[in-house]
């Protein structure tokens, strides 16, 4: 795991303009790192305030780290752009 973060530090770091954000903040949060991942994904957002993975992603860490309010409301944006987003559907239920 921490082989995939490095690649994608060093992708992020390369172009921090790309959408590398995206898995590394994925896999930062599967390994703990649930405060960084939300970081990195805010961060993202503002460069790419369209993207939807991004938008779960960061709702779903947010739950994770007992910020419901903040995290429905990405889920809600989600699900606003693309109503049948199972993923953001389930994790507001």
């Amino acid at each position: 795991m921490q082989r995939k973060i490095r690649y994608f530090e060093m992708q992020h770091e390369r172009n921090p303009h790309s959408r590398h954000f995206i898995p590394l903040a994925d896999l930062t949060r599967r390994t703990g790192g649930n405060a960084q991942a939300i970081e990195l994904l805010n961060g993202g957002l503002v460069r790419c305030p369209d993207s939807l993975s991004a938008r779960w992603l960061l709702g779903l860490c947010l739950l994770e780290s007992g910020e419901r309010k903040a995290a429905s409301e990405q889920l809600r944006r989600v699900l606003e752009r693309d109503p049948d987003h199972t993923l953001a559907a389930a994790a507001l239920a």
